[in-house]
């Protein structure tokens, strides 16, 4: 709080906000929560108009319109077609929803904007350039929030201040926004009504009233903050990597992009109720950190249930989203992916790589911690899974057999392994895996085919002390300043281990691990760097406000990716975010998957259509994916490379496989595998080369139809029995390519 304002500025600051607002300033401001100043509302108006559309208010609905001119399409914070019947719902009719938190007992509570705000005419508004500015004012929680609706070029804009939100904060404290719950929606009853949302690899929701009754769906982007404290297993689920979501209803379709503020975002959806009789998606934004504790387990209480526990600073940041409306043959996900291809142009966050795209890949694991004891003193190594050497000889049969050489990744050749060690593993490579000079044959081996080595370094994750951080002072702390013990979570291996804790380093301290890593490069011949954590786990550092509540994780990545990246070291990401899949050349470890949520009505490759032709893109390993053929099918109708897991050492993958789950990398075992699938889709590959994806069709059989920007239809068949397309019959899990 500043105290040292002068006593005129804090009266100016009064008089504008009692004008303006009616519920007080921010919390800097020191100003207490007004509840005497009576509403000030526009009037019903047109607030602005460009060629393509315009905006309005309804003063008596308090919601804002955004209409289509070439259409007539209305999309509004209340759905329109309800607007005009007069509706009052709670739910329908408000503009936002908040949690908050009670300050003495953290109990939490959901507030609906209408009831809260709406109906007890506590809404304040104003005119701005181009749009609205309209303060919700929840008096018996004493908080208010401020958000500005405006035209763009291309949609409408809605911003939640956050350095606007006054927060009293004796009671009552907020913990989340639901922002516009229902201005991205579409009638139940409208053909061919959908959501979209970007689990994994992207997901639909029909807009149908099933007897499934409503259908609910929610995820954090980027996936949940990785300094959060968690007591128990994660599920085996696909993470949200890109901030957007959307609806299609009739000819028309609404997207949202996270424009600001998406690191704190969930995006939530609700599918076929049968009550409103509409479904729809929206953003809801954390602007507190939280943890959720546990009863003690000494605790007598049977029936005690976890607490939430939220952090005491206010996370005052904007939260943007842009909407988009699409119609005639854009109206659709497909068009929705290309809108945010290109914003992401746009906004030069995307640059097409000059890596190309190879049919596959394949990633090598180095090694695993492995406890021991010599004269009865126990202590711990690293047990080879694959040598450089074995690695050597593996490129070398796959390069002889096949005909072409994987792109090759390197995971697991730090001091620890496959497990976090030392940042960066050390900044080395373990000598248990070979010397400086059989690491330089395999990047020679592979240089001759112009093959790039990715070689992995974890700079987020680490367990012990080294190269200038510690174990204790270099780690970050959560949103109750604790520094979170964590477990070894391998996406690709599905491993999850408690024995073995480890931290996340400080965010003020990664700009110094990629130096460490800058000045390694420069004296050891690595050709590519793989930097998997960083491009996919978003986190916390609650030691700064910058750092709180993952703030500006997006930003600081493509700087480090920046940093590190050279024309002799591109970058590959692995799992990665959007900022990450940006930033990096290469992707592995691609999601061709949804997650398979029962609320999910179809599978779509809505990652793919994004970044296809721009970055290479390679799966998850498909050796251990239970069902391998679809696997293979969903990454081929993306348009994505074949990703392969494999270890060299048969003894060491098998005695350590109740651990890490290794039984299905072992190459002895799967290089026939390879081979077969690579013969088979070698003229696929072929075929679609780098190009782009122009269309994705879901055939009602399960066929999927693929068509590339370079005249190429592929269509698969993503069934086990065979099915009937367009270009005839397909056995089960069949692909055919035309054009």
């Amino acid at each position: 709080m500043n105290l040292k304002k002068n006593f005129c500025s804090v009266l100016v600051a009064v008089l504008m906000l009692s004008a303006l607002a009616g519920c007080g300033g921010t919390a800097e401001t020191g100003i207490v929560y007004d509840t005497d100043t009576a509403a000030v509302s526009v009037q019903t108006q047109n607030l602005a108009e460009n060629d393509r559309f315009t905006l309005s208010w309804n003063d008596e609905a308090k919601c804002v319109i955004l209409e289509c001119k070439d259409t007539g399409k209305h999309w509004s914070t209340v759905p329109y077609d309800y607007l005009l019947e007069g509706g009052s719902s709670a739910s329908m009719n408000s503009p936002l929803d908040l949690h908050v938190a009670k300050a003495s007992s953290l109990d939490l509570e959901e507030v609906r904007g209408y009831t809260g705000a709406v109906e007890e005419g506590r809404v304040f508004s104003e005119l701005v350039k181009n749009g609205i500015r309209v303060t919700y004012c929840f008096d018996e929680y004493r908080i208010s929030i401020p958000v500005e609706y405006l035209l763009q070029e291309n949609g409408i804009s809605v911003t939640i201040d956050g350095k606007g939100i006054v927060e009293e904060g004796n009671e009552w404290v907020l913990l989340s926004v639901s922002l516009s719950p229902y201005l991205c929606a579409a009638n139940n009853d409208s053909d061919g009504a959908y959501l979209f949302v970007p689990s994994g690899s992207g997901a639909l929701m029909y807009a149908k009233e099933t007897a499934e009754k409503t259908r609910t769906f929610s995820g954090e982007v980027y996936g949940a903050d990785a300094s959060r404290i968690l007591q128990e297993k994660l599920t085996d689920e696909e993470a949200i990597r890109l901030p957007v979501f959307g609806a299609k209803d009739g000819n028309a379709a609404l997207l949202g992009i996270i424009a600001e503020g998406s690191v704190t975002a969930e995006i939530e959806a609700e599918a076929g109720n049968s009550r409103t009789g509409y479904s729809h998606v929206w953003p809801t934004f954390y602007f507190r950190g939280y943890d959720i504790i546990p009863p003690s387990t000494k605790s007598t209480d049977v029936g005690a249930s976890d607490v939430t526990r939220v952090s005491d600073a206010l996370v005052r940041r904007n939260a943007t989203v842009l909407y988009v409306p699409l119609n005639g043959e854009d109206a659709d996900y497909v068009g929705m992916a290309k809108a945010y291809r290109s914003y992401l142009l746009d906004a030069g966050l995307l640059e097409k790589t000059e890596q190309s795209q190879n049919p596959y890949s394949v990633t090598l694991l180095g090694g695993v911690p492995e406890q021991t004891s010599f004269m009865g003193i126990p202590y711990q190594t690293v047990r080879p899974l694959t040598t450089f050497v074995q690695a050597q000889q593996i490129v070398n049969e796959l390069r002889n057999d096949i005909s072409a050489a994987p792109v090759l990744r390197l995971l697991g050749y730090g001091d620890n392994g496959i497990d976090p060690g030392k940042v960066g593993g050390g900044f080395s490579f373990c000598s248990a895996l070979g010397n400086e000079t059989q690491q330089k044959e395999l990047e020679s081996i592979c240089a001759q085919t112009g093959t790039t080595v990715f070689t992995d370094f974890d700079l987020i994750r680490y367990s012990r002390s080294g190269n200038g951080f510690g174990f204790e002072s270099s780690a970050a702390k959560t949103a109750i300043l604790k520094k979170a013990d964590l477990y070894p979570l391998s996406v690709p291996l599905r491993s999850f281990d408690e024995d073995h804790a480890y931290r996340l380093l400080g965010r003020d301290k990664l700009s110094s691990a990629v130096s460490k890593l800058s000045a390694m490069l420069k004296k050891k011949t690595i050709s590519g760097i793989s930097l998997g954590s960083l491009s996919s786990i978003a986190y916390s550092d609650f030691t700064q406000e910058r750092t709180s509540s993952k703030g500006d994780m997006e930003t600081d990545v493509r700087k480090l990716i920046d940093q590190v990246r050279t024309a002799d070291h591109p970058v590959a990401g692995a799992a990665a975010n959007a900022y990450g899949a940006c930033a990096a050349d290469v992707l592995f470890d691609t999601p061709v998957d949804n997650g398979g949520y029962l609320a999910f009505d179809e599978q779509i490759p809505f990652y793919q259509i994004v970044f296809r032709g721009f970055r290479p893109l390679y799966s998850e390993p498909v050796n251990l994916a239970a069902n391998m053929e679809r696997q293979i099918v969903l990454a081929l109708s993306g348009g994505t490379g074949i990703g392969f897991m494999l270890s060299a050492d048969y003894d060491a993958a098998y005695a350590l496989g109740d651990t890490f789950g290794l039984y299905g990398t072992v190459y002895e075992h799967n290089k026939e595998k390879i081979r077969k699938v690579l013969e088979r889709y070698a003229e696929t590959y072929a075929a679609i080369g780098d190009a782009t994806i122009n269309d994705y069709t879901i055939l009602p059989n399960g066929v999927s139809v693929t068509v590339f920007d370079n005249g190429v239809a592929l269509y698969a068949n993503h069934t086990n029995e065979k099915c009937e397309s367009p270009v005839g019959t397909l056995d089960a899990y069949a692909v055919k390519t035309v054009g």
